[in-house]
């Protein structure tokens, strides 16, 4: 998902590696969305005028097209292998995310920053909350890697469990799936998740590393997986409430706002 040129470039790398390391995937799907100047009214705009709709309606078609440029670059080093279109529509961007992730294995965005604007949120936010699809986050300075070790966050929770299934399909397929806890040794609190990737096929390595008390535990997760250079974290999203207003959970804003390499997440 292209909702703003910032990390565009490397959103399109992270999906290739993605797209690398998934046995049997169709093909990367570009997606841009040209959405309602509305999204992005500043809080102190009372009323959009239509001088000012004009100028922001060209401001998408803009954004549009130097998005495209920065797909078409892209293009220049893909191998002929990978499939890949590319899609610059307009309409509701919420309904046409959902429409695009009914028939994708995951969907791949840039992180948001400070100057990320009300469509960019509104896009993030219905991809990780509203697609029933997980959602790789991307940092805006990635470049392009293998995806060999993947650091599963672990907590026995529903959506920490929605997430370990879901990836399932990329930890199949990588070199090492580290499967970390933080705290006091609790064996049970693994049970579940140790059985499952044996089901799945998945040989995995169990971390349980003491609980920092200098550090949150989203930063401990992300000293952990620097440590052991992981290249993606899996994680479960937590948030509480529905809408744009919605709070994330600690450890979900900071994987969110502070980490270096991809996160892997599914609500």
């Amino acid at each position: 998902m292209l909702a703003e040129q910032r990390g565009a470039r490397a959103c399109l790398e992270a999906a290739q590696d993605a797209w690398t390391a998934l046995e049997g995937a169709s093909g990367i799907t570009a997606l841009h969305v040209r959405v309602d100047p509305i999204f992005d009214i500043m809080p102190t705009e009372e009323v959009l005028s239509k001088d000012r709709q004009r100028l922001m309606e060209l401001d998408a078609v803009k954004e549009g097209h130097a998005l495209h440029d920065i797909y078409a670059a892209w293009m220049v080093g893909l191998p002929a292998n990978v499939p890949s279109n590319w899609y610059d529509i307009g309409g509701s961007e919420d309904a046409k995310i959902e429409e695009f992730a009914r028939i994708a294995r995951m969907t791949v965005i840039a992180r948001l920053d400070a100057h990320s604007r009300g469509h960019a949120h509104e896009a993030f936010h219905t991809c990780l909350f509203r697609t029933g699809k997980p959602l790789l986050v991307v940092p805006d300075r990635y470049q392009k890697r293998d995806v060999r070790r993947i650091l599963v966050a672990w907590k026995d929770t529903a959506p920490s469990r929605r997430a370990l299934e879901a990836a399932a399909p990329w930890l199949k397929n990588v070199e090492q799936v580290l499967l970390l806890r933080i705290g006091d040794e609790r064996p049970l609190e693994l049970e579940w998740a140790v059985e499952r990737l044996v089901d799945l096929g998945v040989r995995s390595k169990t971390l349980n590393v003491p609980r920092n008390l200098s550090l949150s535990v989203g930063r401990q997760i992300l000293r952990e997986a620097h440590a052991v250079d992981a290249d993606w974290i899996v994680a479960g999203a937590f948030h509480h409430g529905e809408f744009l207003g919605w709070i994330l959970g600690g450890v979900t804003e900071t994987l969110l706002k502070e980490a270096t390499l991809p996160v892997f997440f599914m609500h």
